[in-house]
């Protein structure tokens, strides 16, 4: 009686369920029930206990090959869509409670089963040798201590090319380029898919995500205690990362903390929502925000970039936006 208000909550839900596709498969699953039980009567002399246990586990096959979402997740911005989180299982909490038990066993069992078979040990055995013959060395050069003791801000430039960081387009970045340190030889790896994940775990922890886009759902509870954030928490400072998007997006509130991180800023959570939250200067320009930017005496900041991200079609808030405030490009 206790928990009646609370199932009383979901009833909308369970109704909504009840269409023409639920007829399609339950009529058929009472159908196949009832034969099965005429047969296992009549045909199989078994024990009581050896029914109950094949018919549990006929019914178990049956249902899990009937509940498969689709993979239509509509808009790439879907990280709260079922059929996106039963798919990718990044979101283990949102997944379970999707699922089910019994559900989110099963699929948790394919993908370790499925990753196991397509495991090259030959060449994890390789990289095991190289590591264990590597001898650790912190190299000196002209470069080492010449910034210590100084705030850090991390730029990851979302879907930006060098070829923007013109004087023309980018004044301030172009002239960071020719004046500062400008490292030439680095690149952002964009395969399988979070591509902007990929980059965050390169520039992060300093190792390449997998290539089956499995970074969040493989890596969420492993320990990087040599990470930038990690490193610089360990010298007295406070990381902190920046981003537009909800932390649920690629489960950042998990991955954040996985990195090192103490806290995960949210632009569009911190401000009213409005379009211009997709606009990056907003961290600057909103008090509140900026102030979490420098509120420490020693901090670093890892700000992830949304303004020249895509969709890149005129009805997009931000391109609007780029059209509105910068005509002549």
């Amino acid at each position: 009686m206790q928990l009646a208000g609370e199932g009383g909550n979901y009833s909308g839900y369970v109704l909504s369920l009840i269409n023409g596709r639920f007829w399609s498969i339950f009529v058929p699953l009472i159908l196949i029930g009832l034969v099965g039980i005429f047969l296992i009567r009549y045909t199989v002399v078994i024990s009581r206990e050896w029914k109950i246990a094949i018919c549990s586990v006929i019914i178990s096959i049956i249902l899990y090959s009937h509940t498969i979402y689709t993979k239509d997740y509509g808009e790439w911005d879907s990280f709260d869509n079922d059929n996106f989180i039963y798919e990718k299982m990044n979101d283990r909490v949102r997944a379970f409670k999707l699922c089910g038990f019994y559900q989110y066993e099963l699929k948790d069992l394919k993908k370790i089963v499925l990753r196991e078979l397509a495991r090259n040990h030959e060449d994890t055995e390789q990289v095991a040798a190289f590591y264990s013959i590597r001898e650790a060395k912190a190299e000196m050069n002209s470069m080492t201590g010449i910034f210590e003791g100084k705030n850090v801000i991390f730029l990851l430039m979302e879907s930006i090319d060098d070829i923007a960081c013109i004087e023309e387009v980018m004044p301030t970045l172009y002239r960071m380029s020719k004046e500062g340190i400008n490292f030439s030889n680095m690149y952002a790896s964009i395969y399988g898919s979070a591509a902007t994940m990929n980059s965050e775990t390169v520039t992060n922890i300093g190792y390449y995500a997998p290539l089956d886009g499995s970074m969040i759902y493989s890596y969420a509870d492993n320990s990087f205690p040599d990470s930038l954030a990690a490193r610089f928490t360990e010298a007295g400072y406070v990381a902190r990362q920046y981003h537009f998007n909800k932390p649920e997006f690629y489960d950042r509130a998990t991955m954040n903390k996985t990195f090192g991180y103490r806290e995960y800023v949210s632009f569009i959570e911190n401000t009213d929502g409005s379009v211009e939250t997709g606009i990056d200067t907003i961290l600057i320009e909103d008090e509140v925000l900026y102030q979490t930017l420098i509120q420490d005496e020693k901090f670093f900041d890892y700000v992830i970039t949304y303004t020249a991200h895509l969709p890149y079609n005129k009805g997009d808030n931000l391109v609007q936006t780029a059209l509105e405030r910068y005509p002549e490009y």
